[in-house]
């Protein structure tokens, strides 16, 4: 009887630690979500999120959102570099913490979007000498995503936004983009987060350049 009431208190014990971490885990995730909206005024400011959430993955190690969310913050950081030859190195790092995402949370189609936005940004680094090569894997990590969950908007949002910068020429521009914007929107209009901290962004981008594309 003793055994069993002792067993009973370890049990116990474990859940409550368990259940402390986790709540602590959740809380710090969300205090960092809630300074991106000011963070993605400044460069300097998404770089210490990344490496906060950097600190978040190695503290907890079987998390994807934490690594998801590192490598977000540095590409987006990578995007405002004034020179883009800098960031190579970035993109290898933010490739490294998908690849530590990927294996906590396969076929995810989150990480597929953010794997488009870093070949985007390897590409911007040469766009001349890098388009031919690694257009084709952007629009692959893009179509995987869209496949992969078929509510997520922002392989939609991403590729059409992309659609809009690419000159006319080469199949672009906003009459070209608007039908996967506006594709985007819908999907938005509808989309449930997975959770508190799961990705929920670009709602707000997808109708700014639905906007700018219509006041043209």
């Amino acid at each position: 009887m003793k055994k069993i009431i002792l067993l009973g208190i370890l049990s116990l014990l474990i859940i409550t630690g368990a259940t402390a971490q986790s709540e602590k885990y959740l809380n710090v995730m969300k205090k960092n979500l809630s300074t991106v909206e000011e963070a993605m005024k400044q460069q300097e400011a998404l770089i210490a999120l990344a490496d906060n959430m950097e600190r978040v993955a190695k503290a907890e190690k079987t998390e994807w959102l934490p690594y998801y969310y590192a490598a977000f913050f540095k590409v987006n950081a990578a995007f405002r570099l004034e020179n883009m030859a800098d960031a190579d190195p970035i993109a290898d790092a933010a490739d490294k913490l998908l690849d530590e995402a990927e294996k906590l949370s396969p076929n995810n189609s989150e990480i597929n979007v953010l794997r488009a936005m870093v070949m985007t940004l390897r590409m911007l680094v040469s766009p001349q000498q890098r388009y031919m090569t690694m257009a084709p894997d952007v629009e692959k990590f893009l179509q995987t995503a869209m496949k992969q969950d078929a509510t997520n908007p922002r392989p939609y949002y991403f590729k059409g936004n992309s659609l809009k910068s690419t000159p006319e020429m080469f199949g672009g521009g906003c009459e070209a983009a608007l039908t996967l914007l506006n594709t985007a929107k819908e999907k938005f209009s509808v989309f449930i987060p997975a959770s508190d901290i799961a990705p929920n962004w670009g709602k707000e981008q997808t109708l700014e350049v639905i906007k700018s594309c219509e006041t043209k």
